[in-house]
Formats: C-alpha cells, structure tokens, sequence
C-alpha cells in the first residue's frame, strides 16, 4: 500500500501566502490611552445627559406653572362673564318693568281721547316713549358690553403676553 504524506500546517499555509492579501499592520494599541479617552466620553455623556434631563425637568415644570396661571386667568375671566350677564339680565327686566309701566300709564289715557286726533297724538307719545327707551337702553347696553369686553379680555391678553415671553424665554435657553 502506498504511503500518505503526512499532513504539514506550514505547508498548506506556505500554500495560500501567495493569493492571499497581506493583512495592514495595526499600530501598537495603547490600552492605558483607549481606556482614559473612553472614560472621558462616558463622563461628557453623563454631563450632557443630566444638563438635558435638567433642562426637560425646568420646561415640564415651566409648562405646568403656564397651565395654571392660564387656569387661573380663563377661570377669573369666567367670573367676570357671569358678573356682567347677571348685571346685563337684571338691567333688562328693570328696563321691561319700565317700559310696561309707562305702556300701561299711556294705554289708561286711551279712554280719554274724544277725537282722532287725540288718539294720532296719543299713539305718537307711545311710539316715541318705547323708541327713546329702546335706543337709550341699548346705548347703555353697547356701553356696559364694551365697558366688560375689555375687563374680560384684559386678565387673557396679560396672560397670553406672559406665556409668549416665558416660552420664548424657555426656548432660548
């Protein structure tokens, strides 16, 4: 029987050197240096991420002390709204009483009148007494509407200019 060569490791690789790309030289590794700039990474990491988690926890605590003063604003404006309707409701039913009462003094003289022209003129004082009541009431009314317009308004524009300048404030920083 014939004889099998014995198997050789350098041989084979002897074998390949030929083919095979020549693998780049690695420069001396300083594990002392890797170490030290990889401790410093984490450290710049760490600081960042506090300074970052710090800064999420002033603008979530900014955000909460916005939604209530705004609260608070909405809710005080509410008031003044319900103050002025019950002011404008009130002056309304005074107003009606009023009007009915000098429409009754008025219609009791209707049985006074003898000829027509009593009845064109007591008919004209009636007209001109419920349109110089309507027009001045509603003069009044437009006035007290406007009047608490602005007091509505003033405590959600104040806070509405707050709330921009804190935020732009937040957003800079």
């Amino acid at each position: 029987m014939p004889q099998m060569p014995s198997f050789d490791p350098t041989a084979m690789v002897k074998q390949f050197q030929g083919s095979m790309p020549k693998m780049p030289q690695m420069a001396n590794l300083d594990m002392g240096a890797s170490g030290e700039k990889l401790s410093k990474f984490a450290q710049e990491s760490s600081e960042q991420l506090n300074k970052a988690s710090q800064s999420a926890s002033r603008a979530g605590a900014e955000a909460m002390e916005i939604s209530r003063e705004s609260v608070a604003a909405m809710t005080e404006a509410l008031n003044i709204v319900a103050s002025v309707s019950k002011e404008l409701a009130a002056e309304m039913v005074s107003y009606m009483n009023k009007q009915f009462s000098q429409n009754v003094e008025l219609g009791k003289q209707v049985m006074t009148c003898r000829t027509l022209n009593d009845m064109f003129d007591l008919a004209g004082r009636f007209m001109k007494t419920n349109l110089d009541g309507f027009f001045s009431q509603s003069v009044h009314v437009s006035e007290v509407m406007f009047e608490q317009t602005t007091a509505i308004t003033e405590p959600l524009s104040a806070r509405v200019t707050e709330t921009s300048e804190r935020l732009t404030k937040a957003a800079s920083a």
